[in-house]
């Protein structure tokens, strides 16, 4: 089996995804899965942005009293990601309230169209990937809405398994931080974004996407975030100095630690291309693969994806590819090659060097 991976598109439709069109032409791929970033902006100007940002402080007075009595009366136990996407609901019902104050329905219609004119064109975007990529599976990162809201719901693998052959799959979307909160860009709402939820409350780990994989138990784990400590880390600054940080999950590590996968195939930390084994329990490793950024965003080069080879429903190789000129699919370089071994371990291979086909 074949499968093209590839994520962290950031809305880069033209150029490089026209060269991987004819890359998949010629190695025809038995699967394609793009993992998040779908897209980069929910809006089209930046006054929508600064629009959104100035309604969101009176918006938060108006509903954040209500939201709170509602999960405090009925025992309602969210995720700070699904208390977010909970916002416009409320919104939504403050309008119906015939004793809202005027001044604060005002507010709420404002806002819920400027919500409404975002969700609208990130929709949009959603409908130009299903045609560029019609065969390819999709998983939502933190720049992306639940999938399923939009054209790509029939191609969504989050929170979805499937089976191809010997072969099973699943999928666990988005990211958020250590306390579970939406970890995405002031172009993309937090309240649209789809929902990670996984957070850490008085020392103990909540994690969906661990319990999700952990019920799947698929041969290969697509996640848009990696495990933690694991083709995750990336460099900051802080007070002048340069530190290096892991941003992955505890939980999609937890579940790594298992061994019940392979494979997973991650992203979202651009810089964390590379394929690492995390040593399992039972003595045998999980192989993580992060291939880099596909889209081309914020100066980055982009035009990085994964080839990954399984034989009789075993993983086999990993290739990572870079296309070194956009629009000119004969510029790809094989960056590095990583062969599982006969005695079960992972050889790596940097390899350098420019592929024609």
């Amino acid at each position: 089996m074949r499968i093209i991976y590839c994520t962290d598109l950031h809305a880069d439709f033209d150029g490089i995804a026209k060269s991987l069109k004819t890359f998949i032409e010629e190695r025809k791929p038995d699967l394609i899965v793009i993992s998040g970033d779908l897209i980069n902006s929910a809006y089209t100007s930046e006054a929508q942005i600064k629009k959104h940002e100035a309604l969101m402080k009176p918006l938060m007075e108006a509903t954040h009293q209500q939201l709170q009595s509602r999960i405090q009366t009925q025992k309602i136990d969210i995720s700070p990601a699904e208390f977010f996407r909970c916002i416009p609901i409320i919104a939504t019902e403050i309008i119906e309230n015939q004793q809202a104050p005027q001044e604060v329905k005002k507010v709420v219609k404002d806002y819920l169209k400027n919500l409404e004119e975002a969700q609208d064109f990130m929709e949009m975007q959603y409908s130009i990937i299903k045609h560029a990529f019609p065969q390819a599976l999709v998983l939502p990162g933190n720049y992306d809405m639940d999938l399923d809201d939009t054209e790509l719901k029939e191609k969504n693998l989050h929170k979805q398994t499937k089976e191809f052959g010997e072969i099973k799959i699943a999928g666990y979307g988005g990211s958020a931080t250590e306390k579970g909160m939406p970890l995405c860009p002031q172009t993309i709402p937090p309240e649209l974004v789809v929902a990670f939820n996984e957070y850490i409350h008085e020392e103990n780990l909540n994690s969906e996407p661990w319990a999700f994989l952990e019920e799947a138990k698929p041969t290969i784990a697509f996640t848009h975030t990696p495990p933690r400590g694991y083709c995750d880390k990336e460099t900051i600054e802080v007070k002048g100095k340069k530190e290096i940080i892991e941003t992955g999950s505890f939980g999609i590590l937890e579940y790594a630690k298992r061994g019940l996968s392979q494979l997973i195939c991650s992203g979202h930390i651009h810089s964390a291309v590379g394929v690492e084994k995390v040593r399992t329990e039972n003595k045998k490793f999980t192989a993580v693969i992060n291939p880099g950024n596909f889209g081309r965003v914020n100066g980055e080069r982009g035009g990085n994806f994964a080839e990954i080879e399984l034989e009789n429903g075993r993983f086999t190789k990993a290739t990572l590819y870079t296309f070194m000129t956009p629009n000119d699919p004969k510029s790809l370089l094989i960056r590095s090659k990583h062969m599982k071994t006969v005695n079960d371990d992972l050889t790596s291979l940097i390899v350098n060097s420019m592929f024609y086909y």
